[in-house]
């Protein structure tokens, strides 16, 4: 799936899906469409006890910045 952004708003958080609501290979593009990134960053947030690379949450604070992250068992992970 692609999701593109509007970065012309602040305060931006995507919070993916559960790990138990979607099949493992799940693939999610997120992607400022705007340009406008580095002035209003995109929070991409685990749902809540998970994480993304580890981590509870990552940033897009570069503009026109992209990330890629794939579902499997034990979390979501950025390739």
């Amino acid at each position: 799936y692609f999701i593109g952004v509007d970065t012309n708003y602040s305060g931006i958080v995507i919070t993916l899906p559960t790990l138990a609501s979607t099949n493992n290979g799940r693939v999610l593009i997120i992607k400022d469409v705007a340009g406008v990134g580095a002035t209003n960053m995109i929070t991409v947030s685990a749902s809540s006890g998970q994480l993304i690379d580890l981590d509870p949450f990552t940033t897009l604070d570069i503009d026109f910045a992209s990330i890629s992250a794939y579902k499997d068992t034990t979390g979501w992970f950025v390739f």
